[in-house]
């Protein structure tokens, strides 16, 4: 390990009770975000005027999936973000394992899979799917076509709803990750809170209303960059065009149905939703 690392190394030393918020894309994780920042002081971050949301947490993702930025996060600048908040979020869509980040700041090993705590955060696979179709519509032509296309379109070898379980699946099986459904999230907010307040070892505000406020528009979320240090919200809406995700009820035909089902309905069984 070189001095600069060394100094990185104990700079993560003196950061305290990070925590991880791990989703599939499109699954409620700004919702998860935005919660914490509203109702735990410990974990409410700044940011300078004019600076990007994403400042207000960190995140290490891999880039070619996120696809809102083209490399990776520099150490300065993550450093400075996690020492920005009593107690820090980091945002992940990665697998486990942080690969991506990994590979490049190999000594923040011990920092995020021993020094974090970890929640990931789950929403109906057909939400999911909705959603994430009219997303990847911004940076992806292949993906402006039907939505029956689009579950089948193949990632890596493997289908999106594929692509989707097997995401799950290995944050299941890693060890300490505490599950949340949005829908608990958005429906049973309190509970949601004591839960959090629990792992964590904090108590909640309670602000009411409970649940963060969202940007409606474009708009908003630019008006926030520019003139707000704790802004209420880090969401966007990601619409191709402006448009609005499918109906996830009514989006589906009984041939979607059975191929969702065939290749995720193990876990989808498991997390308890149902989907026809």
């Amino acid at each position: 390990m070189n001095t600069y690392s060394y100094q990185v190394t104990t700079t993560l030393d003196q950061i305290k009770y990070p925590i991880i918020i791990s989703t599939y894309r499109r699954s409620g994780t700004h919702l998860m975000i935005d919660l914490i920042r509203k109702q735990f002081k410990e974990y409410q971050s700044w940011k300078y005027l004019f600076e990007p949301l994403s400042n207000l947490y960190l995140e290490i993702s891999d880039p070619l999936i996120i696809k809102s930025h083209t490399e990776i996060v520099s150490q300065e600048k993550a450093l400075k973000i996690l020492q920005r908040a009593e107690r820090p979020i980091i945002k992940t869509h990665d697998l486990p394992g942080f690969k991506t980040w990994l590979q490049r700041y190999p000594h923040w090993e011990s920092f995020l899979t021993q020094k974090t705590k970890i929640f990931y955060i789950v929403r109906n696979p057909l939400k999911v799917l909705c959603s994430l179709h009219i997303f990847m519509q911004i940076r992806h032509p292949e993906t402006r076509c039907d939505i029956s296309d689009f579950i089948r379109q193949e990632t890596k070898g493997i289908s999106r709803v594929k692509e989707w379980s097997n995401h799950v699946e290995s944050w299941l099986n890693y060890p300490n990750v505490v599950l949340f459904k949005t829908e608990d999230v958005c429906s049973e907010t309190k509970t949601i809170l004591d839960k959090i307040g629990h792992e964590l070892s904090v108590k909640p505000l309670y602000i009411e209303p409970l649940l963060p406020a969202q940007c409606k528009n474009i708009w908003q979320h630019r008006w926030l960059r520019l003139t707000s240090i704790r802004p209420y919200s880090t969401s966007f809406l990601g619409r191709y065009l402006g448009q609005e995700p499918q109906n996830y009820l009514t989006a589906f035909s009984p041939d979607d149905i059975f191929f969702i089902k065939q290749e995720a309905g193990e876990i989808i069984e498991k997390l308890g939703y149902s989907i026809g």
